[in-house]
């Protein structure tokens, strides 16, 4: 009799250890609004490319929020174990390091799609590589933005076109550029 209440109560600890905290639930959920949040960035970055931001902005801004209140939860409240303040406090830091270290397989689908983009208009970077010159960077137009700025795939064999001049930001796209992504045979550009 004493062994089966020995058992059955460390099958209760087992099954209270397994079961996930409203916090991590939180987590779970955040994370999942987060992939699906870059993947409808994804679809919206061809369409409205200035607009994209904006759903995974406020996710980022949600998730955030909730990190700092869950940590000031964890602190203070008195009826939780070392291990569940523990639980509490890094479930959204977890979730969002893991969206993080996978959110370049997200970004696999927007280079793939450049990248087959260039390999169509192979010709055209040819031309404006030859109207800019062997050395110099060239570039096509991939997104025209509304009503300003989009997104350029850009040859630069000397330098990443992110850290060109002004002048030759200029040149090529007739805005600033700010940032840019690795494609095959090329970047992709974002420009104001």
């Amino acid at each position: 009799m004493a062994e089966w209440a020995q058992s059955r109560l460390s099958r209760r600890r087992i099954a209270g250890t397994a079961r996930l905290l409203p916090a991590e639930r939180t987590a779970v959920v955040i994370f999942c609004l987060l992939l699906l949040g870059a993947a409808l960035r994804a679809e919206l970055y061809r369409r409205l490319w200035v607009l994209s931001l904006l759903p995974i902005g406020l996710l980022w801004l949600i998730a955030l929020s909730l990190t700092v209140a869950n940590l000031v939860s964890a602190v203070r409240d008195d009826g939780l174990t070392r291990a569940e303040r523990m639980r509490k406090g890094a479930a959204l830091p977890s979730a969002m390091v893991l969206f993080l270290l996978l959110s370049w397989v997200a970004a696999l689908p927007e280079r793939a799609a450049a990248s087959v983009y260039l390999a169509m208009h192979k010709l055209e970077l040819a031309a404006a590589i030859g109207q800019a010159g062997p050395e110099q960077a060239a570039a096509i137009p991939y997104i025209e933005g509304v009503p300003d700025g989009g997104v350029a795939i850009v040859h630069s064999p000397v330098v990443r076109p992110d850290r060109l001049s002004q002048e030759e930001q200029s040149r090529l796209t007739s805005e600033r550029i700010r940032g840019c992504r690795r494609i095959i045979g090329g970047w992709l550009c974002d420009y104001d």
